[in-house]
């Protein structure tokens, strides 16, 4: 999920992404981090491949917030 949010916005400059392939990218990068943090909280013990998605999921939401604060400015 968090790769389809990366490309969505890889064929764009980051100051002129559309708003609605913005929000797109934006709703993969948060369902994504929903899935991962469901299933950290189920897990029973730490998994460090889990840890490791959340850590990317963590950096593409953050990433799509950075450019969409971009646009804004603009």
């Amino acid at each position: 999920m968090g790769n389809i949010a990366d490309l969505m916005l890889r064929n764009h400059p980051s100051d002129d992404v559309p708003t609605d392939i913005l929000a797109q990218a934006k709703a993969w990068a948060k369902k994504g981090l929903e899935v991962i943090q469901v299933a950290r909280k189920e897990s029973l013990s730490q998994h460090q491949t889990c840890e490791q998605a959340f850590v990317v999921m963590l950096y593409n939401f953050a990433m799509i917030k950075k450019v969409s604060q971009l646009l804004w400015f603009c």
